[in-house]
């Protein structure tokens, strides 16, 4: 029940007492009342009485204002998701035009690591570089370069491997992942990493070299040989050229044709300009070789006058 009467004299309610003692009225209102609950006061106490009509307009009033007081709430809490939804777009541009300094930064460090003479300072630079922007594929091939002439392999294998899936269709990269895996031993893998760079590009020379020597550390001397034979066909660069003939002279010798594998051995020698000395002691050196051996000579006399080295004066016999 809405109502409970405990005598005639007092009346109790959830939301106000009313009591009535000799001729004088005491209203008791709680907090509760003003809930818009006005209407129902005045159907319940339609007895003309001052203090009842009073009571339900302060009940009427009361309610009103909490009404207007939720309408204010609901409007701030609009005008509070309005700005939050603001800030939240000036911050997506805000962290647009952060993405884009980053990626700025990145590109400067990849040119300060382009810049720099010393290999482990190129790799620094590009190591930073790529973490301020891990799409930056330049960095992956180039430091990967720099990784495979410090012989660190396994990181050879994971820079190309991000560089190819940044870069799908560059030989090179294919290549350099094959070398990679050759040098670690894992020659089946090297095999596959060069048929697809020579799929991109069908006249790649060293990537047939590469892939005679990988099927040759295989157990697969024909395939070698016939790579081998392909390398030399289509090579112009003379190291590449040399290490075809060096991987087609071990297969000469592991099938025990010594006289071809001698041949073979010969002509690297001839043509890797890298062996230049052996050419010089064993009578066929060219001009070239003679160029090269003077500048060496003369390097060495540079540090003879630099670090001051001196030879010992002979001692007189006596």
């Amino acid at each position: 029940m809405l109502w409970q009467y405990q005598d005639k004299q007092t009346i109790i309610s959830p939301w106000f007492q009313l009591t009535r003692e000799s001729g004088v009225s005491l209203v008791f209102v709680k907090p509760s009342a003003l809930k818009g609950r006005g209407s129902l006061v005045r159907k319940c106490f339609a007895t003309g009485s001052r203090p009842v009509k009073l009571l339900a307009a302060a009940i009427r009033l009361g309610g009103n204002k909490e009404n207007a007081c939720a309408k204010r709430v609901t409007i701030m809490k609009k005008i509070y998701i309005s700005i939050m939804v603001i800030l939240a777009l000036a911050s997506w541009t805000q962290l647009d035009q952060n993405v884009y300094a980053f990626g700025k930064d990145a590109k400067e460090y990849f040119n300060l690591g382009l810049e720099s003479s010393l290999a482990y300072k190129k790799i620094d630079y590009f190591t930073k570089a790529l973490e301020l922007d891990p799409r930056l594929a330049d960095a992956y091939e180039k430091r990967g370069i720099h990784f495979y002439f410090q012989g660190k392999y396994d990181r050879v294998i994971e820079d190309y491997t991000e560089y190819i899936r940044l870069v799908p269709d560059k030989a090179d990269a294919f290549r350099m992942l094959g070398m990679g895996y050759l040098k670690t031993g894992n020659y089946q893998k090297a095999i596959v990493s060069f048929d697809k760079a020579i799929h991109l590009a069908p006249k790649m020379s060293s990537a047939y070299t590469y892939r005679a020597e990988a099927f040759r550390l295989n157990g697969q001397i024909g395939e070698a040989i016939q790579n081998a034979n392909m390398a030399i066909t289509t090579g112009s660069d003379m190291r590449i050229l040399a290490d075809a003939y060096r991987t087609r002279a071990k297969a000469y010798r592991e099938l025990g044709e010594e006289a071809s594998a001698s041949t073979d051995f010969k002509k690297a020698a001839e043509v890797d300009p890298r062996y230049f000395f052996y050419r010089y002691v064993s009578g066929y050196a060219d001009l070239e070789d003679m160029r090269q051996a003077g500048l060496l000579g003369m390097i060495g006399l540079a540090f003879v006058f630099i670090f001051g080295f001196k030879f010992k004066a002979p001692q007189k016999e006596e």
